[in-house]
């Protein structure tokens, strides 16, 4: 986490309690960091006050926002503030493009009703979007107990493959000593269409052939993830490690409930070149049904389709 010099904070309100503005700030002052302060207002709409009352509202909610990157500053603090209109997301990724932000820190925002997932519009629209590493913080900070789960798939093929999984593993593992809570690495393997090979009542295929088929996939995933992991053991003595065969979509949200994970390490784009695409289904389906925060890191050649 050390990598991170630029972040901006991208508050829904103004309050020196929003969970992301205090993991910003603890992370900024670990890394000698600059924080921006962020407040989106989106527009009013043509039953909205009038230009008067506008004017007010904006010059209150600026004066209160500059008052809070004023207390960060006499804390020892590098913090400036700014309010951006139009849509959140956006004008939040047009601030990463402008001022090269090396992080993005929200909290994230679901929809009230219960059993809405925890990451509301605005919120996966960065995830899939944003080119900067984006950590979605969980609105009740500090509930979960287990620690920080690197969810990786690491490959030979492919120099972005292989940095993207390197970068999960640096960051999943500074974050977890900077907060000093345990460390899980994941990685969920399988066998395509294993089940389809052995009930298919045209294929036909031997089941030891099957079965040899998905001994030979699970040794060559077993030995890329040693591989992967092996140069941070030193530096994280207790990692714990998770290998389990089955689909990432059912199983990173598994591991994570089972570890009690406080935040998954993962990423949002990968295999596609489309920009702005998220990996298939999976990581749509892992960010709905998670209940913690989440870490998000797109592979270096990611294109944001917001232009600056």
């Amino acid at each position: 986490m050390k990598r991170f010099k630029n972040i901006l904070v991208l508050l829904g309100g103004v309050s020196d309690k929003d969970p992301a503005l205090l993991r910003a700030s603890a992370l900024a002052a670990s890394n000698q960091a600059r924080l921006t302060l962020a407040l989106c207002l989106e527009e009013f709409g043509e039953e909205g006050p009038d230009d008067d009352l506008r004017r007010a509202v904006v010059d209150g909610l600026r004066a209160r926002l500059l008052g809070l990157a004023d207390s960060l500053r006499h804390r020892g603090f590098r913090a400036d503030a700014e309010i951006l209109f139009g849509r959140t997301f956006i004008q939040a990724i047009v601030r990463v493009l402008r001022q090269q932000h090396d992080l993005l820190v929200k909290t994230a925002r679901s929809h009230p009703l219960p059993g809405s997932a925890l990451f509301g519009s605005t919120d996966l629209h960065l995830l899939r979007k944003c080119p900067c590493p984006v950590w979605m913080i969980h609105p009740r900070s500090g509930a979960h107990t287990g620690g920080v789960l690197a969810a990786v798939d690491p490959d030979p093929d492919g120099a972005d493959r292989r940095a993207l999984n390197k970068t999960i593993m640096e960051l999943a593992t500074s974050l977890s000593l900077l907060e000093e809570t345990p460390l899980h690495v994941l990685h969920a393997w399988h066998l395509p269409a294993k089940n389809t090979l052995l009930d298919s009542p045209w294929l036909k295929v031997p089941r030891a052939e099957v079965e040899r088929l998905a001994e030979a996939t699970r040794s060559s995933r077993k030995s890329r993830f040693d591989d992967l992991i092996a140069p941070f053991r030193p530096i994280a003595p207790g990692m714990q490690v998770h290998f389990r065969e089955g689909n990432p979509e059912a199983v990173i949200p598994a591991v994570a409930a089972e570890t009690d994970a406080e935040v998954i390490v993962m990423a949002t784009v990968g295999r596609t070149g489309i920009p702005g695409l998220i990996i298939g289904n999976t990581a749509e389906t892992v960010l709905g049904q998670v209940d913690c925060s989440v870490l998000a890191i797109k592979p270096a050649s990611f294109v944001t389709p917001v232009a600056a």
